[in-house]
């Protein structure tokens, strides 16, 4: 084969190996230049490394993210089965853009007659993010690391349907939350007396509403697996009539652990 001939194999080769991992060459090309300048400011100390190539850095490596995320969220499906309930966080701060665009989403969640009967109370002060790892027992320990959390409060006095339209505005949040690159996770708190008048007093939520739950926000510092299509539970389908499945798994304490803590832990 000519050299020009296999020069252009060679390139069409990884070029096609690029878009298969990639999904673009330009995301490629991009992510390249932000681990060099990074590469750079570590081999010469970030003491010498000048604040313009440092913030190019974060970009590049930020914006490579993002694009990553979007890439990977193809569709909806796929964003599901990515999303994981995640309870340890970096200490990165969740930038307030995130923050805002987690909010809008949140916003826009359907609503029995349009009625919106939900408040949102952002919290991003370590002291009081820290104080609600002891709101419950077993399943409030992610906001000893969380970075932000989100408290979801309702006004029960506007419709019989504020519990289903507060759970799905935090459903919102927590898919918002996973295609920013976040890690979120539900705490509840509604039918809990002393978690709700905890979270009431740091928060100054006023006794007509019911604090449905918090959640935690952070950059991620665990890995979870993605949920596997193959083992979900389609034996909870059921096609014109609801039929009894004897064989379905029970659900078992572990630990002495109410089962529904373990079931809060899992998702």
């Amino acid at each position: 084969m000519p050299g020009n001939a296999l020069k252009y194999s060679i390139k069409s080769y990884f070029s096609k190996k690029i878009q298969e991992l990639f999904g673009n060459v330009d995301f490629f090309l991009y992510l390249c230049s932000g681990l060099y300048v990074h590469a750079l400011c570590v081999r010469t100390g970030t003491r010498n490394c000048t604040e313009d190539a440092h913030e190019l850095t974060c970009k590049s490596i930020h914006s490579c993210t993002q694009i990553h995320t979007q890439l990977v969220m193809e569709d909806f499906r796929t964003l599901c089965q990515h999303r994981r309930s995640i309870r340890t966080y970096t200490d990165q701060p969740v930038e307030r853009e995130k923050i805002d665009y987690i909010l809008q989403c949140a916003l826009m969640a359907p609503s029995g007659k349009r009625l919106n009967p939900w408040e949102f109370v952002v919290v991003t002060e370590e002291q009081v993010l820290r104080q609600f790892a002891g709101a419950k027992t077993y399943v409030s320990q992610m906001f000893n690391t969380a970075m932000a959390g989100i408290v979801v409060a309702l006004d029960s006095s506007l419709t019989d349907t504020w519990q289903a339209d507060g759970a799905i505005a935090a459903e919102h949040i927590l898919l918002a939350a996973e295609e920013q690159g976040l890690g979120a996770c539900w705490c509840h708190i509604y039918g809990r007396a002393e978690s709700e008048a905890m979270v009431r007093d740091l928060t100054g939520i006023p006794e007509a509403y019911n604090v449905l739950c918090v959640i935690s926000l952070g950059y991620k510092n665990e890995e979870r697996k993605d949920y596997n299509l193959e083992k979900l539970l389609y034996n909870k389908i059921h096609e014109g009539v609801f039929k009894v499945n004897n064989n379905q798994q029970q659900p078992t304490t572990n630990a002495g652990m109410p089962v529904n803590t373990q079931q809060e832990l899992i998702n």
